[in-house]
């Protein structure tokens, strides 16, 4: 149906800064916490996804909002860092760049306050045309449906990638999940690939068993669906296959920029013609060394580090010949 080829990747969500804070554990009410260093870095799930593609020498452009304030200027600063194409991004002089600020306690789990800006405001008519015509997919954020105009912007976006031919992927979100569970299911009936989680399956689908989950995402038509299990692994099941892959050991520092990174090894691998296996263990791989550092954006994996983590031992659980598989077509 979609044609494989290997242009631009289109993100459409959030771009934030993200302040990272370090914590023994969280406060409790009218109590105090001391963070053990403070981070700023970029943040935002579909510019993560973008940035670990262009890293892995998938071109991917970013489709979104920011303030005219100075951290957009800092968030345009970082994103030049990277090969990731920033001409659609636009900006809203009435509203502040997007800030989130995350707690990470020692188990490496995170807490996050979130201002989402001047990204609600990312207006349908700023969606261009010219960049799905030679687009291969429109990759979606679920939060980006919250609220008005993004959600606009959406599916304005939707009906580009469907006149073009465009393959649309969806990463459900859980709170998205919870607050606009029938929007969801609408994209849903659009998109070609889904990326969810257990909790997000359960509100949607009435099941949080992976293999449920995606049965009732294929019957919608999609042709991959993506169930990320955590520190337990992934699932993934096409129309032919279904595979489980187990997380990789690591030491885990930071979950944040995790399953955005695991994104972006599931597309490139799909975009490629890749079996199940393959796209499961790039993804597995890519999400398991974004828990390895504080912060996501800039601090995501490169090729070159994934190349070398997937060379090392890291579990004993995931097949050799697959790994070696995927190093082979990474190289």
């Amino acid at each position: 149906m979609k044609s494989q080829k290997f242009g631009e990747v289109l993100t459409l969500g959030d771009i934030n800064i993200d302040t990272v804070w370090p914590i023994d554990r969280l406060p409790e009410p009218g109590h105090d916490a001391y963070a053990q260093a403070v981070s700023s870095g970029l943040g935002g799930a579909t510019l993560n996804t973008a940035i670990v593609l262009d890293r892995l020498g998938q071109a991917a452009a970013v489709l979104s909002c920011l303030g005219c304030d100075p951290y957009a200027g800092q968030a345009r600063a970082m994103i030049s860092q990277t090969g990731v194409n920033q001409a659609y991004i636009v900006e809203n002089a009435k509203h502040n760049t997007g800030l989130i600020f995350i707690l990470v306690t020692p188990d490496g789990e995170r807490t996050m306050i979130t201002y989402r800006g001047a990204n609600v405001y990312y207006p349908a008519e700023d969606v261009p045309e010219t960049a799905f015509r030679d687009a291969s997919i429109l990759h979606i954020s679920g939060y980006s449906l919250l609220q008005k105009p993004q959600s606009d912007a959406v599916w304005r976006a939707v009906a580009f990638a469907q006149k073009y031919h465009v393959a649309i992927s969806l990463d459900t979100g859980l709170e998205p999940a919870l607050i606009i569970p029938d929007e969801l299911r609408r994209l849903i009936a659009t998109a070609d690939i889904c990326i969810s989680g257990p909790k997000e399956a359960g509100q949607l689908f009435g099941t949080d068993d992976p293999e449920k989950a995606a049965r009732y995402l294929l019957k919608e038509g999609i042709q991959l669906a993506g169930i990320k299990l955590g520190e337990k692994g992934c699932y993934l099941a096409d129309a032919k296959a279904d595979c489980f892959c187990p997380a990789f050991s690591v030491e885990v520092k930071d979950t944040t920029g995790a399953g955005d990174s695991f994104t972006a090894g599931l597309l490139y691998g799909w975009l490629r013609g890749w079996d199940l296996p393959a796209c499961a263990v790039l993804g597995s791989a890519l999400g398991a060394l974004a828990t390895t550092v504080h912060g996501a954006g800039l601090s995501l994996p490169t090729k070159t580090e994934t190349l070398e983590f997937l060379g090392g031992k890291h579990s004993p659980d995931i097949s050799r010949r697959e790994i070696e598989k995927v190093i082979a077509a990474l190289a």
